[in-house]
């Protein structure tokens, strides 16, 4: 009977300790989420810093929190350290909603690009088109890194798509030269 009781008073400081680490980890997300969209015109290098450090600490908390891992790859794409996003994107893939997947997804597929792995970035973008209700710009990014991949004619294909849905994205082409 005792060795239960201890088992049933263990198990309960377990679920008490974890109910904290999430309230914890909680705080610190939220404090970097507030910090981000308090300065989301200029946001510099020390508030994405301090939100980096913020989503860190939630993460040490609570290791399956997803959206604290695709945020911090977010403010890792905006720093460039584009190994650090497709390893904090990947992991919130492996715990996110399918809902939020395609958002990441597309994250993801940005970082693949800056690293110049365009199959890669290629195959999360195709991810999300196939997701998404309005494509227009993951369809004007896939074709870029199509373009870069030397699979013009593909490329093209998707461009003329993009400025189907979004003729502003006409401009935006940059390299991709379609008749």
């Amino acid at each position: 009977m005792l060795k239960i009781s201890c088992l049933i008073s263990v198990t309960l400081i377990l679920i008490s300790c974890k109910e904290q680490n999430q309230k914890q980890a909680d705080n610190f997300f939220y404090a970097a989420v507030d910090r981000q969209k308090s300065s989301a015109q200029e946001i510099d290098s020390n508030i994405i810093r301090q939100c980096i450090t913020d989503y860190t600490n939630a993460i040490k908390l609570s290791p399956k929190f997803w959206e604290a891992y695709r945020n911090r790859g977010g403010l890792y794409n905006e720093e460039k350290q584009f190994d650090k996003a497709i390893a904090d994107l990947t992991i919130s893939l492996k715990y996110a909603d399918e809902n939020s997947a395609t958002n990441i997804h597309d994250m993801r597929a940005y970082a693949y690009y800056g690293l110049k792995e365009y199959v890669k970035a290629i195959e999360d973008w195709t991810i999300a088109v196939d997701e998404l209700a309005d494509p227009g710009i993951v369809l004007l990014q896939r074709a870029k890194a199509k373009w870069l991949n030397g699979q013009k004619e593909s490329a093209c294909e998707d461009y003329k798509k993009a400025i189907q849905i979004h003729k502003s994205l006409e401009k935006s082409k940059e390299f991709i030269k379609c008749e």
